[in-house]
């Protein structure tokens, strides 16, 4: 008789808790400030060119190897180079986000897009034209490559100046 009222107790004393649980789509969760979607974007700068500069970083340090980066033979006109073709395989992606860390323009950038998934084979096929349209479309993580470089990177010391004495 004693378990049975205390496990009344119990199922009493949790009716009355706050839920925990979001009825969902009525209710939308709160996206954390940090967060980053599986979907990838190539924002362009304030003159309207990609920031991209085809240096073939993101290329090179994509432990999956799923970023490819075809260079364009001419320069913008600013003078800079950029990318002619702009790949990126959302298969085989690891999301590590190496490739937004290594970048020096900030040109990739993750996506805040929460329950994002593909209907079709190309949708996880990202090409430089859909990639340009995502940055315009919606809101990019706030990682960005200096970001993160400026996060991960020790302070420096201050040097100290020893004043000699006279």
């Amino acid at each position: 008789m004693l378990k049975i009222l205390n496990v009344l107790k119990i199922t009493i004393k949790n009716f009355f808790r706050e839920t925990f649980t979001i009825m969902y789509p009525d209710k939308k969760k709160e996206i954390p400030q940090r967060y980053r979607g599986p979907l990838f974007a190539l924002p362009l700068d304030e003159d309207g060119e990609l920031k991209c500069i085809a240096c073939r970083l993101c290329e090179q340090i994509c432990p999956s190897e799923i970023i490819t980066v075809v260079p364009a033979k001419e320069k913008s006109k600013k003078g800079k180079t950029y990318p002619e073709k702009f790949t990126l395989e959302l298969h085989a992606c690891l999301a590590c986000e190496l490739c937004v860390q290594v970048c020096p323009t900030d040109a990739i950038v993750m996506l805040k897009i929460p329950g994002w998934a593909a209907l079709s084979h190309e949708e996880m096929f990202l090409t430089l034209p859909k990639m340009v349209e995502y940055g315009k479309k919606y809101e990019s993580s706030i990682s960005t490559g200096s970001a993160l470089r400026n996060m991960q990177t020790p302070p420096r010391r201050e040097k100290i100046s020893v004043k000699k004495e006279e």
